[in-house]
């Protein structure tokens, strides 16, 4: 099961991506197994001595009832070269981490894949939705040539 911030692509101008795991506790694997998790709003601080994931919910396991509140802050497992490179961001204004994807790795670990993003303005928006559009028909007129032939 991957969860994936969709709208983050679309918000965001990403800068660099990195990989870090995520702390865990309870029915919260389970949970995100069956894919009751939102990345949508979640992003990521330094606050010493830890890098923290905040507004990430992470729905109840429906057959174990749970006290833990779902949007709760959660420590993430980073090198100590990424760490320094967030307390950098966090001096810095303008740029923002916050997470992409949710996936399990080959060894059955959760994995956040985060970018390092600076916010996109209308303009740029208006741009991206143009050069969607246009690749959509330009898919669709390459299929439809296919065809004819």
């Amino acid at each position: 099961m991957k969860i994936v911030n969709s709208r983050a692509y679309f918000d965001y101008n990403i800068l660099e991506k990195f990989e870090l795991g995520i702390v865990l506790v309870g029915c919260e694997v389970k949970s995100i197994r069956e894919g009751r998790a939102s990345l949508q709003n979640a992003y990521l601080s330094y606050e010493k001595p830890h890098v923290m994931i905040h507004n990430m919910h992470i729905g109840s396991y429906p057959k174990v009832p749970s006290k833990d509140d779902p949007m709760r802050s959660r420590i993430m497992l980073v090198h100590k070269r990424e760490k320094n490179k967030m307390m950098a961001i966090g001096k810095n204004s303008g740029l923002t981490i916050i997470p992409l994807e949710l996936f399990w790795n080959r060894r059955g670990f959760a994995k956040i894949l985060c970018a390092i993003v600076s916010g996109k303005t209308k303009y740029d928006k208006r741009e991206s939705i143009k050069d969607k559009e246009w690749n959509r028909a330009k898919e669709i007129a390459v299929k439809n040539r296919q065809i004819v032939q």
